[in-house]
């Protein structure tokens, strides 16, 4: 099945009662075709499942992935802090995702 292509199965699964609450679930893949395209494939039947697809990847891959319905944010890798403080990632990742 395409990724695009909505699965009615998955509606009448999420619509059951074993589904409560919609996610927000972000893959965070190598930005190289075969880590991304497994994750195209799991976010394909998570969407279809009604959650919120997020893709936090390398900025190359800027418009690659909304052709799916994914929402996309941007990462340079190669970007480094001038003063180089150490970040915690899960507080910056909880405020680029709302």
């Amino acid at each position: 099945m395409n990724p695009n292509e909505r699965d009615d199965r998955a509606s009448t699964i999420s619509n059951s009662s074993i589904y409560k609450s919609i996610l927000t679930i972000i893959f965070v893949p190598e930005a190289a075709y075969g880590p991304i395209n497994q994750c195209i494939g799991i976010g394909a039947v998570l969407r279809n499942r009604d959650h919120r697809i997020v893709f936090a990847t390398e900025s190359s891959w800027k418009g690659e992935l909304s052709d799916f319905d994914f929402e996309e944010y941007m990462v340079d890798y190669s970007e480094q802090s001038a003063t180089n403080e150490v970040i915690d990632v899960s507080q910056f990742w909880s405020t680029q995702v709302d």
